[in-house]
């Protein structure tokens, strides 16, 4: 319980040195700790971080000398760390919902934020206060929030000893082979039968149960999913015991995955989702839970690196198959009703292809799984068969440019341009001819698409010709 003592000694030294710089780096030399570690086990188990923490009972003690004693605002303000009383007032109002100048007034209107102290009782079964996976400190991927996908790959990389630093080349890599990368938007905003196959109805979430059963089959991890709700606390006690984390789904949310690493009594805690989108500021409650999965042990692969290039390749098709891209053209050619329509239609159909060029910068998870091909160190079984000698001209050809995903990438920013830069008050005629222009491009990217998808058909027959 060394952790217990660390957490009351940095607890006084903060309220001990309230009027004195202090900051996270001096908190944590007191106990002889890392900064980042030491922040996440206060965060995990305070629930704020140490500069809210800071900063909650500067502003009480502030609030409370302004109301009895007799200083000047500017004076208080300088002694607890605001260089100006204009910063200051704004952080005291914030705070206590009144300004400086009526704390003598409204002093019973003032919060106060008391000093934390720990106290723990320890208990059988669930109650046992525990922080068992406190060296978790794998970050997420900036390209998502807290999707099935990302916190799957910060889970794995933690269970197999893999370095923070690769998370975002871990992320592409499942990203792209279970065919989350090779989805494309449809115009009309609807699930494509792809879509719905691998996220459901979120374009991003990747959690679907076939996609979840074919990540947790390409590492070669046995799983278990958990939707019982009585049986959810017996579940995450004996996975954080066992030093494994636990991925659960909430009932609600846009990003609705959370890893839990730790328990505390009938408190879940949660890492720090540094560098994830929309990053979750507090861990969920046990009634928010609709799903837990629960790595069990490795058995070996169920699926392999070709069935994931399979899997890409079965996505691909069926964009082709929806005609996805052809649905946007209809709406943008010069002979195809563009010309037609009045200016607010106009901005309506640019505007709607600029926002599905968003989700179209997966190509950049796609083109980062295959660029690198001539680096076969990735930790999941048979990913160094992407290194075979044979395939690198194939992976050159999605890396180039023209007609690959490169260029893909940039035409999707070239749309948005289009959207965002355009003064449609200018010229009526000329902007009838936004709509050719952005036809031409998605032209474009729908043949960038079929060169990437024959560059994996032919990926393909190479990996299974060498299996014969």
């Amino acid at each position: 319980m060394e952790w217990i003592q660390n957490l009351s000694t940095a607890l006084r030294y903060i309220d001990d040195n309230l009027s004195n710089e202090i900051n996270v780096d001096d908190v944590s030399k007191q106990v002889f700790s890392s900064s980042s570690n030491f922040h996440r086990i206060f965060k995990a188990v305070t629930g704020i971080s140490i500069g809210e923490y800071i900063r909650n009972r500067r502003l009480t003690v502030a609030g409370q000398e302004l109301c009895h004693g007799k200083e000047k605002v500017i004076d208080i303000a300088m002694r607890y760390g605001y260089d100006t009383p204009e910063s200051f007032s704004k952080a005291f109002s914030r705070f206590h919902g009144i300004t400086p100048s009526d704390a003598k007034v409204h002093g019973d209107k003032l919060k106060v934020y008391q000093p934390l102290t720990i106290n723990i009782t320890l208990q059988g079964g669930f109650g046992m206060s525990r922080l068992i996976l406190e060296n978790f400190d794998i970050p997420f991927s900036g390209f998502a929030g807290t999707s099935f996908i990302n916190c799957f790959t910060s889970a794995y990389m933690f269970l197999e000893g893999i370095n923070g630093s690769e998370q975002e080349r871990y992320f592409f890599f499942f990203d792209t082979m279970c065919g989350r990368s090779s989805l494309r938007p449809r115009y009309d905003g609807n699930a494509s039968k792809m879509q719905m196959l691998i996220c459901k109805k979120d374009f991003y979430d990747g959690g679907s149960d076939n996609n979840i059963d074919f990540l947790f089959g390409l590492v070669g991890y046995n799983y278990n999913k958990i939707t019982s709700s009585i049986k959810y606390s017996e579940a995450l006690r004996k996975s954080i015991d066992s030093g494994k984390p636990i991925i659960v789904r909430l009932k609600s949310g846009k990003w609705p995955y959370r890893i839990i690493t730790g328990y505390d009594d009938n408190s879940l805690i949660c890492p720090d989702y540094d560098g994830a989108q929309d990053k979750p500021e507090q861990a969920p409650h046990l009634d928010e839970i609709d799903a837990l999965y629960v790595f069990g042990d490795k058995s070996g692969q169920r699926y392999t690196i070709v069935d994931g290039l399979k899997r890409i390749r079965q996505v691909m098709n069926q964009n082709i198959y929806e005609k996805n891209w052809d649905s946007y053209m209809e709406k943008l050619g010069t002979y195809r009703g563009f010309f037609d329509v009045d200016l607010d239609e106009k901005k309506n159909r640019i505007k709607r292809v600029a926002e599905t060029m968003w989700d179209i910068f997966n190509c950049h998870n796609f083109r980062e799984t295959f660029c690198f091909y001539d680096r076969p160190d990735v930790n999941i079984p048979g990913a160094a068969k992407l290194s075979n000698p044979d395939l690198a001209h194939l992976w050159q050809i999605i890396d180039g440019y023209p007609n690959s995903y490169n260029h893909t990438h940039d035409l999707a920013w070239g749309l948005i341009a289009i959207e965002s830069c355009t003064d449609w008050s200018r010229d009526g005629h000329a902007s009838n001819y936004l709509g050719p222009l952005a036809e031409n491009t998605i032209a474009q990217i729908a043949q960038n698409d079929k060169v990437v998808l024959d560059c994996i058909e032919k990926a393909i027959a190479i990996l299974e010709k060498e299996t014969e």
